[in-house]
């Protein structure tokens, strides 16, 4: 716990760890949108439920990890 917080204190490691996030959520949308293409679904009639799912999966993790930098950086943890 002490070493999350003093690495996210140094303003540098947190960016770059958001920024990494971000990056991530990235890859997540394209692989869940992938995921049911390999599937077969790849119909005009589920791209609608596709984009959403895809949004919705990496929109989660990326705001659950990049909520820790940015508790730490808004001292709401310290």
């Amino acid at each position: 716990y002490q070493n999350l917080v003093a690495s996210f204190q140094r303003e540098p490691v947190a960016i770059f760890y958001i920024i990494a996030n971000v990056l991530l959520g990235l890859h997540i949308y394209h692989g869940a949108w992938s995921l049911f293409q390999s599937l077969g679904w790849a119909n005009p009639r589920f791209n609608h439920w596709r984009r959403g799912f895809a949004i919705a999966l990496a929109a989660v993790i990326v705001i659950g990890n990049v909520s820790f930098p940015v508790a730490v950086m808004t001292g709401l943890v310290e």
